[in-house]
């Protein structure tokens, strides 16, 4: 339980002291890009496009955090957190997860 929460806290840590500028921009530009999008593609062709990105950058994110990822599929949760967080700058608003068996594999869901 320790360990889940010091992986989230450190998370926050980390994404409060990066350079504000950096962020403010990298907001903007997404936020400008989004729009655009919406105008060229219309706004279920652009959500869609922006759902398969999120999935993509989240992946890169885990890719990110895998150096630091412990064998321990109960810290699952907080590694997704944590991803999140450095992804959008703060906490999910909601979030679940369900503990599964796939194919002869515990996985989250």
């Amino acid at each position: 339980m320790v360990k889940k929460w010091l992986l989230v806290q450190g998370s926050k840590l980390k994404k409060m002291f990066s350079e504000k500028v950096m962020t403010l921009t990298e907001t903007k530009l997404n936020e400008i890009l989004m729009e655009n999008l919406t105008e060229l593609a219309g706004p279920e062709e652009a959500i869609r496009r922006i759902f398969e990105g999120g999935m993509k950058l989240g992946n890169e994110f885990m890719v990110e955090l895998s150096a630091q990822l412990e064998d321990d599929i109960d810290l699952v949760p907080a590694y997704a957190e944590a991803a999140w967080i450095m992804f959008a700058g703060k906490a999910p608003t909601d979030h679940s997860f369900e503990k599964k068996e796939i194919d002869g594999h515990e996985v989250w869901i």
